[in-house]
């Protein structure tokens, strides 16, 4: 039987952190270290989890509610998607960034590094992200970043995700850009991964080569 252990307070960008307690059989390891954090937010009450294996290292975020889940699969401070239940991207990421404001005010966010797949191009002024997930029980899906490297520190220009992984952006989950603005060059940065044979085929998927 796998067990989980379970830790109620501080919370982490990448995952949460405190005392907890332990479920499972006694002759076992932990398999996952979840943590938790509750908060309320305009009279509803919320939690963000943060899930970390002990296995493979591989974490991410949830912010669980009565009527939704949705989940940051790489801890960026983004929401991905809407796991279950029908509450916008957009509504969900307002709702988990006043929790991860919360935290940070309460000095209980951690920083990590999660492992991603992920395929970077830069240029002279800016530099394009592909990364990969693969969801246990769910399709893998794309997300599509573009960072303006003018500035003194990276700035995120914009984030949109491609829900079949097929080479189709769906929707803007941050910026000002548009959909059909972004399409043009992620098609391009595809291509060279696909080139360069770090991105790969996959039945009817383009995915960034498992790291």
């Amino acid at each position: 039987m796998e067990r989980i252990r379970i830790n109620w307070g501080n919370i982490v960008i990448v995952c949460l952190f405190s005392a907890g307690f332990l479920i499972g059989c006694a002759t076992q390891k932990p398999v996952a270290s979840v943590s938790q954090y509750r908060f309320e937010y305009e009279g509803n009450q919320y939690r963000i989890r943060s899930v970390m294996s002990e296995r493979d290292g591989e974490s991410y975020n949830q912010l669980m509610a009565e009527t939704f889940v949705a989940a940051d699969y790489d801890q960026d401070r983004l929401i991905d998607m809407v796991e279950l239940g029908n509450v916008s991207v957009k509504e969900a990421q307002k709702i988990y960034d006043y929790g991860l404001a919360k935290l940070e005010r309460e000095d209980r966010l951690r920083i990590r590094g999660p492992r991603v797949d992920r395929f970077v191009w830069e240029t002279d002024d800016f530099s394009y992200e592909i990364s990969s997930f693969r969801p246990r029980n769910k399709p893998p899906f794309n997300e599509f970043k573009i960072f303006d490297e003018r500035q003194v520190v990276n700035y995120r220009v914009a984030v949109a995700v491609d829900h079949n992984a097929d080479g189709s952006l769906d929707e803007v989950l941050s910026g000002d850009l548009k959909v059909e603005d972004m399409q043009s060059a992620y098609e391009k940065i595809m291509q060279r991964g696909l080139k360069q044979q770090k991105l790969i085929r996959e039945n009817n998927s383009v995915l960034v080569r498992k790291q």
